[in-house]
């Protein structure tokens, strides 16, 4: 079978990983506190995220919490 890539997580599934709303992790993209693999065309056009990215994202706030 072919080597498939790492399925890459839309808005909601970083919002509900992180706990927090979709609308947060849009500002989150925004503001360059998570980068997003790539968007979708259009100005509202969704964003999809590395795994990986949204991880070390959680270890931040996690730093960021215990502090």
């Amino acid at each position: 079978s072919a080597h498939r890539p790492e399925k890459y997580w839309t808005t909601a599934d970083v919002a509900e990983y992180l706990g927090v709303s979709v609308r947060t992790v849009a500002r989150m993209a925004d503001d360059g506190r998570i980068t997003p693999k790539m968007k979708f065309p259009g100005e509202t056009g969704p964003y999809l995220f590395d795994p990986a990215e949204v991880e070390r994202v959680r270890r931040e706030q996690e730093k960021a919490a215990a502090s």
